[in-house]
């Protein structure tokens, strides 16, 4: 079985710190850190472009792109340029086409945060509609219950009326009999969905008991009852 290598020793760091010119003390990580660190502040991209043939197999293309390369080193001047704070080493050529990379990467950037941040708005707007969507939920549920309130109100009404006629006034008629009837029905019978709305909010009942009792199911077991 083949002894992996071992790799560079404390010493052997310690040794490539003293040659950069940086502390040589402490862990071998710490070193092999600062190292790293070193180079990245001290290094620079290094650009060439040229033009080279397509050969009949793979190697021989490569061999032209090496030599296209050699003599681009070779004959054509390299210049050294800072953009945006970097250092970049290169022929005229190699420095702009690096340079259109870097600004076509940027705008990618670009693009994926505003991406980003669109979905953040799109989420934002989602749970926005999912809330409005339950307040307008318990409106109608409201309004069906004041529609419910409302009709027995009006029918309670015409029961007065016809009943003052037909006690105080002895002056009735058939439809005024049909109207207390169909009244009493409002009056004496219970109405579940429109009831269990007086144990709701400020000044509601608190004998929910009798609710159970009388209908036998829990106040609040008849709001999530569709109206």
């Amino acid at each position: 079985m083949p002894l992996r290598a071992a790799g560079p020793s404390l010493k052997d760091i310690q040794k490539l710190c003293d040659e950069a010119g940086l502390d040589s003390h402490g862990t071998k990580k710490d070193l092999s850190d600062r190292l790293e660190k070193h180079k990245e502040e001290n290094s620079c991209d290094g650009y060439l472009l040229n033009r080279s043939m397509i050969a009949a197999t793979e190697d021989e293309t490569k061999q032209n792109a090496k030599n296209a390369f050699e003599q681009t080193l070779n004959h054509e001047a390299i210049e050294v340029r800072a953009e945006r704070g970097n250092i970049y080493v290169g022929n005229l050529r190699g420095l702009n086409m690096g340079e259109e990379l870097r600004t076509i990467k940027e705008k990618i950037a670009g693009q994926d945060a505003k991406i980003a941040q669109q979905g953040a708005t799109i989420t934002e707007q989602g749970t926005k509609i999912t809330e409005q969507g339950a307040e307008i939920a318990l409106l109608n549920r409201d309004v069906s219950t004041l529609k419910l309130a409302a009709q027995d109100y009006i029918r309670v009404r015409n029961r007065f009326i016809s009943t003052f006629k037909r006690d105080k006034a002895k002056e009735f008629n058939q439809l005024d009999l049909n109207i207390i009837d169909s009244s009493n029905v409002s009056a004496h019978h219970g109405d579940a969905r429109v009831d269990a709305r007086l144990f709701e909010g400020i000044g509601s009942r608190n004998d929910r008991w009798a609710f159970q009792e009388l209908y036998g199911l829990h106040p609040a077991d008849i709001a999530g009852i569709g109206m």
